[in-house]
C-alpha cells in the first residue's frame, strides 16, 4: 500500500484550515497531518515520542510548511531536511505570506513548490492544483525498492 500522507507544518489554525478546505475543493483526499512548527515536523519525520506510531503517523509523501513560526521556522526545517537522505524524494512545498527575496532563499534549499498564502479560496485552489502536479511521484522508497514508482493522487 502506497503511503500519501501530507504534512502540514503551519502555527496558524485559520490558515491550516483554509489549507485544508483548498484540498477538499481541489479533490485531493490525502490524508492530512498538522504540527504546528518545525520542531514537532521534525519529531514526526523521525518517529520520535508521539509520532512513533507509524501506521497512525506514517511517513508524508508531501510536505507543505510555512516559513514564519515559533520555536523552529521553515527555513530552520529546511535547512536541517537537506541534509536527510532519507526524505530526498518526498517533495517540499512553501506555503507562506513571504515573498522577493525569500523566494529565491526556499529554492536554494531543498523547496520544490513555492504556494504564496492568498485570501482568495479560487486562487489558492488552483495553485494546490498546480502544486499537486509536481508531486504526483512522490512515492517514497522503501528499503526493497530502488526506483521511483509513480501514482500518489
Amino acid at each position: 500500500m502506497r503511503n500519501r500522507t501530507i504534512l502540514l507544518v503551519e502555527d496558524n489554525l485559520e490558515d491550516a484550515e483554509f489549507f485544508q478546505r483548498a484540498l477538499i475543493a481541489s479533490r485531493i483526499a490525502n490524508p492530512v497531518r498538522h504540527v504546528e512548527n518545525g520542531l514537532e515536523a521534525v519529531a514526526y519525520l523521525e518517529g520520535r515520542g508521539k509520532y512513533a506510531d507509524r501506521a497512525e503517523y506514517p511517513v508524508p509523501c508531501v510536505m507543505f510548511t510555512d516559513l514564519k513560526m515559533p520555536l523552529m521556522n521553515g527555513f530552520e526545517l529546511l535547512e536541517w531536511l537537506k541534509d536527510k537522505p532519507e526524505f530526498s524524494l518526498m517533495p517540499v512545498i512553501v506555503f507562506t505570506s513571504f515573498k522577493g527575496e525569500e523566494v529565491q532563499r526556499v529554492y536554494a534549499l531543498k523547496t520544490d513548490f513555492f504556494l504564496a498564502k492568498t485570501a482568495s479560496l479560487d486562487d489558492f485552489i488552483q495553485s494546490i492544483r498546480d502544486a499537486s502536479e509536481n508531486w504526483w511521484w512522490c512515492e517514497r522508497p522503501t528499503l526493497q525498492m530502488k526506483a521511483r514508482n509513480p501514482a500518489v493522487l
